[in-house]
C-alpha cells in the first residue's frame, strides 16, 4: 500500500484489490450521505453505550470506483456533558494482516454535550483506489449513548470462532487512554463481537 499526495490531495493506493462485497457496490449520491464501516444491512438500527476510555475500530471496503473521503462522523443519542470523541481514519496492514496500520485522519476533540450527528470534515480529502481496506475508529473519553447497530448487520470481517456463528468477530475493540489516536495503530488490539456496534460513517467526495 502507498501513500502521497497529488496536488493537496492525500492519497492510498492499494497493491492488492480486496473481493468485492455488498459494501464495495456503494454508489456516491448527488447529496452527502454516509457509508457505515463494517455494517452490511440496516438490520436492527439502536443505540448503544460506549464504555470510556474505549477505542473501536470497524474495516471499510472502498467501492469499485475511486472516491475520496470528504467528511466522517457518529452520532451521539444521549448528551454527556465533560465528555470527548475522536474519529480516525487507518490504512491497513497488508491483504495477510487485516488489522490498522498508518494514521491518515484524527478529527480532534469531538464534544459529547449535545445530541445529534457530529461530522468532521476531512481536509484534505483522502483519495482511495478502488478495493482498498480502510480502518475507521472511534475512541471515547467518557461513557457515551451513541447511535448503534446489532451485530447481525455486520459482516464478520475477521472470521468466525470454533463456534461458528455465535460470536462473528467484526473488528477491534480494547481499552485506550483517551489521548491523540496512536500511529501507527497500537498492535494490541483484541477483536471485537460484541452484540451491539457503535455505527461510524465516512462521506465520499
Amino acid at each position: 500500500m502507498r501513500k502521497f499526495t497529488v496536488d493537496g490531495l492525500r492519497c492510498v493506493e492499494s497493491d492488492l484489490i480486496w473481493p468485492a462485497t455488498l459494501e464495495s457496490y456503494r454508489r456516491r449520491s448527488t447529496s452527502t450521505r454516509y457509508y457505515n464501516a463494517g455494517r452490511s444491512n440496516a438490520a436492527g438500527s439502536i443505540t448503544v453505550v460506549v464504555g470510556a476510555n474505549i477505542i473501536t475500530l470497524l474495516p471499510w471496503v472502498s467501492p469499485q470506483t475511486r472516491c475520496s473521503f470528504i467528511s466522517i462522523t457518529f452520532k451521539v443519542s444521549t448528551a454527556l456533558a465533560g465528555s470527548n470523541a475522536r474519529l480516525g481514519v487507518y490504512t491497513n496492514v497488508s491483504r495477510k494482516t487485516l488489522y490498522p496500520n498508518a494514521l491518515l485522519f484524527d478529527s480532534g476533540l469531538i464534544s459529547t454535550a449535545s445530541t445529534g450527528s457530529k461530522p468532521t470534515a476531512i481536509s484534505p480529502a483522502i483519495d482511495i483506489a478502488p478495493g482498498t481496506l480502510i480502518w475507521i475508529a472511534l475512541a471515547t473519553s467518557g461513557a457515551i449513548t451513541v447511535a448503534g447497530g446489532l451485530i447481525a448487520g455486520y459482516y464478520p470481517f475477521l472470521g468466525l470462532t470454533t463456534a461458528l456463528g455465535a460470536t462473528p468477530q467484526i473488528g477491534y475493540q480494547n481499552a485506550f487512554a483517551f489521548a491523540a489516536l496512536p500511529n501507527p495503530c497500537t498492535s494490541a488490539f483484541a477483536t471485537f463481537a460484541a452484540a451491539q456496534v457503535p455505527l461510524m460513517g465516512v462521506a465520499l467526495g
